[in-house]
């Protein structure tokens, strides 16, 4: 496997990432009476542990952003990339 190759898997797995933590933080914010009613469906859920898990599912998701963005970061540096801007931005 080819630098280039983890390089561009990388990118697309965080560009995912973001996609799904931005919809998921939205879909709490303005459809959350749908979630609850959805998923209480299922689970008998309170108030607070509905919050609970929803809010401990996007630190999760977070801390798995930076530890990406981290190996990113440190391949780029390893591979002698300079600018890491190029690494966030362009593929």
């Amino acid at each position: 496997m080819s630098y280039e190759f983890l390089r561009h898997v990388l990118q697309y797995a965080t560009l995912i990432n973001y996609i799904i933590l931005i919809f998921w933080f939205l879909m709490l914010v303005f459809a959350r009476p749908f979630l609850k009613r959805v998923h209480t469906q299922w689970f008998h859920l309170s108030d607070n542990r509905f919050d609970m898990i929803n809010y401990a599912g996007i630190a999760i998701k977070r801390s798995n952003l930076a530890i990406m963005m981290g190996i990113r970061l440190k391949t780029s540096v390893y591979y002698g990339y300079s600018n890491s801007t190029s690494l966030l931005c362009g593929m």
